[in-house]
C-alpha cells in the first residue's frame, strides 16, 4: 500500500512540475507523431535545418509547443520540465540515455534559446493547415482565418519601440 501511494505521488509531482497532465502529453505524443513528416517538409522548404546538426526542427517545434501548452512563465522553466518528461524527451529525440533518472537533453538551454531567434518561424507553417483542419470539424461554427500568418516578434516588439 506505502509502495502504490508514493508511485502515485511522484506521477502526481511529475504531472505539477511539467505543466502537462499525462492525458495531455498522451494527446500531445500522437498530435506530434502525425505531424512530424510535415514538421519536416515545411523545415526543409523553409532551410531551417541549415548549419544544424543536432538540434534538428522536430524537437525544436516539440519544446516549444510544450512551452506554449504548459503555461510556464519562462522558457527555462519549459525546458527543464520537458527534461523531466521521459516520453516527450524521448519522443523529441533530445533524451540522452534510457535511464529514467537521468533527465539530461541533448541540447543545452542556450543552444535552445539561440534557436528560437536563428531559426526562420515558418518552419512551423506546416503544421497549421491540419491543425486548423482539426479545429473546424471539433468546431465548424468556430471563425479560423482561412490564411494564417507567422509573425517574428522581435519585429514586433522593434516597432513599437521605434514609434513612442
Amino acid at each position: 500500500m506505502s509502495n502504490l501511494l508514493s508511485v502515485t505521488y511522484l506521477e502526481f509531482a511529475q504531472d505539477r512540475n511539467s505543466g502537462l497532465n499525462r492525458r495531455l502529453r498522451r494527446w500531445l505524443r500522437k498530435q506530434l507523431r502525425q505531424l512530424q513528416p510535415l514538421l519536416i517538409l515545411s523545415a526543409e522548404g523553409c532551410q531551417a535545418e541549415r548549419y544544424r546538426k543536432h538540434f534538428h526542427s522536430f524537437a525544436h517545434a516539440c519544446l516549444l509547443i510544450f512551452h506554449g501548452l504548459s503555461g510556464s512563465p519562462s522558457l527555462r522553466q519549459s525546458y527543464a520540465a520537458f527534461a523531466a518528461c521521459q516520453d516527450m524527451a524521448t519522443l523529441s529525440g533530445l533524451k540522452v540515455s534510457s535511464d529514467p533518472d537521468d533527465e539530461r537533453l541533448s541540447v543545452s538551454f542556450s543552444q535552445f534559446a539561440e534557436s528560437n531567434s536563428s531559426r526562420p518561424a515558418a518552419f512551423l507553417a506546416g503544421i497549421i493547415p491540419p491543425l486548423a483542419g482539426q479545429l473546424r470539424k471539433l468546431s465548424p461554427a468556430f471563425p479560423i482565418p482561412t490564411h494564417l500568418h507567422l509573425l517574428d516578434s522581435t519585429f514586433l516588439r522593434l516597432s513599437l519601440k521605434l514609434s513612442t
